[in-house]
């Protein structure tokens, strides 16, 4: 997990990315990413580079000598994360400086739903007081609301196309990728 060509390959390959799609020119996009293609590094660069802000679940680490680019929640233990009622979370802001004298804030989320789950934010950041998620109760049809962060909810609302479109490209049948297909076709 602690791969250091992971954050050296996803930079190369988004800012590849930006460059061949031509976006350079483009200021102010939000870029909403998965776990692989999130990180501390990343986000620095797109905020730096292209003035571009990144909403994105992130990977807590569980190691125990800090680096300059970590987030700074560690991954909870089994009993940790079990003491800890469904709708805990706890936000920690950066504050980065650029060389020409601007700052801009890079904002990390842990929050525990049914496992531990970490954002990494430069979109919206602040308090996420006061904002609810709807989830399903156990053995109940009804869904009840809980306490939820600012990233959670605006990364729901538009990331929430590409993991339903994941999910439904994993119930393909994968005898048609085979050699034999046509066999699969004939009968």
């Amino acid at each position: 997990m602690d791969d250091p060509t992971k954050d050296t390959y996803a930079l190369a390959v988004c800012d590849q990315l930006v460059k061949d799609a031509n976006f350079i020119a483009h200021r102010g996009r939000v870029i909403y990413r998965n776990n692989y293609y999130s990180s501390i590094k990343l986000a620095k660069q797109m905020s730096e580079e292209y003035s571009w802000t990144i909403v994105g679940t992130i990977v807590p680490t569980d190691k125990k000598s800090w680096e300059d680019e970590d987030i700074p929640f560690l991954k909870l233990s089994n009993g940790a994360r079990n003491r800890v009622k469904m709708c805990w979370y706890r936000e920690a802001v950066l504050k980065v400086k650029t060389k020409n004298g601007k700052h801009y804030c890079i904002q990390c989320t842990t929050w525990r739903d049914k496992k531990q789950v970490c954002f990494l934010n430069t979109n919206q950041v602040g308090f996420s007081n006061g904002l609810s998620v709807k989830r399903h109760v156990k053995g109940q049809k009804k869904r009840e609301e809980i306490a939820g962060p600012r990233a959670q909810s605006d990364y729901i609302t538009f990331m929430n196309a590409v993991n339903r479109s994941n999910y439904d490209s994993a119930d393909w049948s994968t005898t048609i990728r085979t050699n034999r297909y046509y066999l699969r076709i004939l009968w």
